[in-house]
């Protein structure tokens, strides 16, 4: 019998290191996951992010948004877990003069990497696992992961969203790097069905 695996992706880490700006954005990640975990049975996928909001210049990115949550939910045993943006003031130094500082508006995500860390301690603990499949590249889950390992017992496959390097970042058992051909390979067909109807992928997210 093959491991049993769970899926952990780290959806805000994946879309900016590898997804942003490409026609590879209507991905399946547990597609992908599949692909290159092939000696592993997939039990669930968990996907953390945070809704976004309208910004200038992006103002149908929480609708686009929308339409990939309901892709994601036709996938069998994926769950969305959501933390959420916050947008502060903050004032930073400038590029070109580092002595004079600007008031910026800055967003950062909030409560993801938490929300993973948890899900990956508990899940590991109810023993819903053999080997956790981490999507991400984020160096707070560092004490997560080895806890994990060392702890529980289990074993942990990161996947990287880049081409190559980057094995020493996060302390798993081993590494998988995610390339172009697998994202053109693990694209959700462009029209899908759910209890709604039928929707189509955004435009622009695909060739």
């Amino acid at each position: 019998m093959k491991p049993r695996a769970f899926i952990y992706v780290d959806g805000f880490n994946l879309y900016h290191r590898k997804l942003q700006g490409t026609v590879h954005r209507w991905l399946n990640p547990m597609l992908l996951c599949a692909a290159l975990v092939q000696d592993c049975s997939i039990e669930g996928t968990r996907y953390f992010t945070a809704q976004t909001s309208a910004r200038p210049g992006h103002p149908y990115a929480p609708a686009k948004q929308q339409i990939y949550f309901r892709a994601l939910r036709t996938i069998p045993n994926l769950t969305i877990h959501l933390g959420q943006f916050k947008t502060r003031p903050r004032s930073m130094p400038l590029a070109s003069n580092p002595s004079q500082c600007v008031t910026v508006l800055r967003t950062d995500e909030k409560g993801s990497d938490v929300n993973l860390a948890t899900a990956l301690l508990v899940d590991g603990w109810k023993d819903r696992y053999d080997t956790a499949v981490v999507v991400s590249k984020d160096t707070d889950l560092r004490a997560p992961i080895a806890a994990v390992r060392d702890e529980l017992g289990k074993k942990v496959i990161v996947v990287l969203p880049m081409s190559n390097g980057g094995q020493g970042l996060l302390p798993a058992d081993s590494f998988r790097h995610i390339r172009a051909t697998h994202l053109q390979a693990a694209q959700f067909p462009e029209t899908l069905t759910d209890a709604i109807g039928i929707f189509r992928r955004p435009r622009g997210w695909g060739v």
